[in-house]
């Protein structure tokens, strides 16, 4: 709880101790898997959040455990107990608040624009504010043996953040008649609102039994007022409102000196909804320029789980075995579409203005359906020598969903031969955990921790429900031609319809890690600890997607050799594919199978120092590591930005390169010293250093070069070294790709920083409580990166497009964008201060 309570955080959210562990980020990503593959294990229990159905990480701002309720976060890279299963990418372990009768504190903290300053962010900062308060106590209801804890928090805090254009650009916008573009060139406001509170009780009614009852509930309410990020993005986050609790509990029983009773269990809830009211996402192609909500962004998604968790111990001579039962029953209902709002794309800002462009649309039903999971698990434990803990368990789940009610379509059947309602409804698993304990010195002095592990994780909620919402039951529209407005927009009139679908394939089944870790720790002395470990992770059976009504093979290639899928329209900067060219089947639009052929690959080593003196605690660690993967769009799911970009490759093997959570370097560092001067000062930082993420070169957002009816997945034709000209000499990562398509994440973005302190002084004693002014600098290093300009070819708005004599051939006019690789979005926040007191 001190060291949680020394980590400052302008959101104090859970996600913070994660991004200060050597493979995890704020994003709930470790080892460079995406966060909805990790299981949070609360108090014991599991607790599953409801996630974004586009977004596969997402910060981890949840309302219902944040550090000022909990006393204790640990972050497992392998299952820390046979009991936990359903986490491939990791477990976060919290301990919530179990105060001692008669602690009690109280605390609040103020900031605004006064204390706030920017290098990064070129502006001046717009009115904000930012408020935090929290108290908390223990006490005893009923005597020694029963005490109870109540906790609750809350804040407001408002940060200025980059306008989604330049001025220059809304200039242009402006001088084309484009209405309102002014207000988009303005710093934009990101506020988070959230209430948090816990409640807990532990008794121990008699020797040998223990009890306790948990129960905890938030609310958050996330805004970005002018604008918000430009797309979904699973740093920024989507504007969204959110209600959540979770009641666990659980009772200890020895029932002899060789026999032990454990059982625990919860219910818990969660039920967001994304989006801001900002409009239909719009896109002007070219630019970088988006207005309205990000694309994909709204949508509703609720669940609520419940955990049973039964076993039993028995003590076997030196032997310890272990068995039980774990049971979850899961309800879901969601309601999403990439296109639910509408979509806009316009070429140039005269064709913004005029309202000349492609609208895009799909529907998006609610659906409800249930999945519950029965799992069976053991373990052996001995002391195979002195100082020697083996461990071996093993775990066998069976997974299944109900309340499909998948339609069948007729016409796709009739002309595909493929039915749309039948697919896997249930899975068996099967996992096991090995670990070896060795104090290699006898004393504590230097100790060896191994672990073998193979976990499985849960069925997708989010897969499930586009299984269910695109089932040949809902339409997609499409309008090509004038009428169109973002600013008032109105859906057109004439739209084309089409039927989109997407599919399990045959062998589809939850991902399933294989894990070993080891790890060495030396006692140096004077308090100083060393710790070396090293980390190899394979997790298979990662959802890819494939569109199974594209076309096989249209005759067309573009002036790169790339075939040309559909019939290519261009308006100024934008190119799109014909509606209903390009596809296999008419009437059907993008026919999406999802199989389990992805995989990832991750190698770490990390090596770090420690330090806990009697008034100061130091650490630092450095990690090198690589992500390997065949899975694109692993952090973000949009399906158009996830579908193999069919660019030349004569091996087959284009996606298979850096993760697009790769992250070969992090460094971390932090500390805090303890002086008894006044009523005590304290004084703590912590600083955090990580390798730019990757990224592909790609034609522009807009431009869907291959017809195969996506204009977010076409990678770019690297130019020959002469006609790239400056943007070589920037980016020197296209050296060695010219005259050819771009190799998968083959650049960086730039490195990410932070750096967040907090000063202590205590002034005077209150009711025996010491009282403290509390300092709180946040981002005194900014971190620069942020969504960068991938697009290193742009459609040339003056050109023409040509097609060859003989049809076989489409050539489009191309520039290099000089931009390229720059920040368009940064992710930067702004320095701040807050000032507070506490009590306690």
């Amino acid at each position: 709880a001190a060291d949680l309570d020394a980590v400052p955080d302008p959101r104090e959210h859970v996600g913070t101790p994660l991004a200060l562990t050597p493979a995890g980020d704020a994003t709930s990503s470790v080892q460079g898997l995406p966060g909805s593959l990790l299981l949070m294990v609360a108090d014991g229990v599991p607790f599953r959040r409801a996630g974004h159905p586009g977004l596969r990480s997402e910060p981890s701002a949840l309302p219902l455990f944040t550090p000022f309720l909990l006393s204790r976060v640990s972050l497992y890279e392998t299952p820390g107990e046979i009991e936990w299963s359903g986490g491939p990418g990791g477990y976060e372990a919290l301990s919530t608040l179990s105060m001692a009768p008669g602690e009690a504190a109280v605390e609040g903290s103020w900031s605004s624009e006064a204390l706030w300053d920017s290098d990064v962010l070129e502006f001046m900062s717009p009115p904000v504010t930012s408020l935090r308060s929290g108290a908390r106590i223990g006490f005893e209801p009923g005597g020694a043996s029963t005490r109870v804890t109540l906790a609750a928090d809350g804040i407001r805090h408002q940060a200025p953040f980059a306008p989604r254009v330049s001025p220059a650009i809304a200039a242009t916008l402006s001088a084309a008649g484009v209405g309102g573009a002014e207000a988009h060139a303005m710093p934009a406001l990101d506020e988070t609102t959230r209430i948090s509170a816990l409640a807990r009780l532990d008794a121990q009614p008699e020797p040998g039994k223990k009890l306790f009852v948990r129960g905890a509930g938030g609310y958050l309410e996330r805004t970005f007022g002018n604008g918000g990020p430009v797309v979904p993005d699973p740093f920024a986050g989507v504007p969204e409102e959110a209600v959540e609790f979770s009641v666990a509990g659980g009772y200890l029983a020895e029932r002899s000196s060789t026999l032990t009773l454990d059982l625990r269990g919860g219910v818990s809830g969660s039920r967001r909804t994304f989006g801001g009211g900002g409009g239909p996402a719009t896109v002007l192609a070219g630019s970088g320029v988006l207005f309205g909500d990000p694309w994909g962004s709204s949508g509703e998604a609720s669940r609520l789980d419940i955990d049973l968790i039964p076993a039993v111990q028995y003590r076997w001579g030196e032997a310890l075995v272990t068995a039980g039962l774990q049971a979850r029953g899961t309800s879901h209902r969601l309601s999403h579409g990439f296109g639910r709002d509408g979509a806009l794309l316009f070429g140039s800002p005269a064709a913004l203005a005029a309202g000349t462009g492609s609208y895009f649309a799909d529907s998006a039903p609610e659906r409800s359906f249930r999945t519950g999971e029965v799992g069976l698990f053991a373990q052996y434990s001995w002391d195979a020598a002195p100082g020697v803990q083996l461990s071996v368990g093993a775990r066998f789940d069976r997974e299944g969903a109900e309340g499909f009610d998948a339609v069948l379509n007729e016409g796709w059947l009739d002309v595909s031969g493929v039915r749309t309602d039948s697919f896997p409804s249930s899975f068996d698993q099967l996992g096991g955990r090995m670990s070896v304990l060795w104090d290699m010195t006898g004393d504590g002095g230097t100790v060896f921790n191994g672990v073998v592990a193979v976990d499985h994780g849960d069925l997708d909620p989010a897969l499930l429900y586009e299984i269910l919402s695109r089932d040949g039951s809902t339409t997609a529209s499409r309008f090509d031609g004038p009428g169109l407005s973002w600013s008032a927009f109105e859906a057109p009139t004439g739209a084309t319809e089409s039927t989109p679908m997407t599919l399990f394939g045959p062998d589809m089944r939850p991902p399933q890690s294989t894990r070993v870790t080891g790890s060495v720790s030396r006692r140096l002395g004077w308090g100083w600890n060393l710790h070396l470990s090293g980390s190899l992770r394979r997790t298979e059976f990662l959802p890819r997607r494939r569109d199974l009504n594209l076309a096989e093979n249209s005759g067309v290639n573009d002036q790169f050799g790339r075939t040309v899928f559909g019939t290519l329209t261009r308006i100024g900067g934008a190119v799109t594919a014909v509606e209903g060219t390009g596809r296999r089947f008419p009437g059907f639009g993008a026919v999406y199978a999802l199989d389990p052929d992805g995989w990832s690959e991750y190698k770490g080593i990390t090596v770090g120092v420690e330090q806990r003196g009697a008034r100061s605690h130091v650490f630092a660690s450095y990690t090198r590591s690589t992500t390997r993967d065949n899975w694109l769009g692993a952090a973000a799911g949009r399906p158009s930005g996830t579908i193999p970009p069919l660019v030349p490759d004569e091996t087959g093997s284009w996606a298979e390169g850096p993760s697009d959570l790769d992250v070969p370097d992090r460094v971390i560092a932090g500390g805090t010293l303890t002086l008894d001067v006044l009523e005590g000062i304290s004084a703590s930082a912590v600083y955090t250093y990580a390798t730019g993420l990757p990224f592909t070169p790609r034609y522009a957002l807009g431009v869907d070069a291959n017809g195969d009816g996506s204009w977010e997945n076409d990678v770019a034709y690297v130019p020959e070294s002469a006609f790239l000209g400056d943007v070589l000499t920037q980016w020197p990562c296209l050296a060695s790709q010219t005259g050819g398509p771009a190799a998968r994440n083959s650049c960086r973005a730039p490195v990410e920083q932070s750096l967040h302190a907090r000063l202590r002084v205590g002034l005077a004693e209150v009711a025996g409580r010491t009282l403290e002014v509390v300092v709180d600098g946040f981002n005194l290093i900014e971190n620069e990166g942020g969504i960068v300009d991938d697009a290193l070819l742009l459609v040339d708005p003056a050109g023409s497009m040509t097609v060859s004599a003989d049809g076989t051939t489409v050539t489009l006019p191309l520039s290099v964008n000089q931009g390229f690789g720059r920040v368009v979005r940064p992710a930067a926040r702004g320095r701040m201060l807050r000032i507070g007191f506490r009590i306690g």
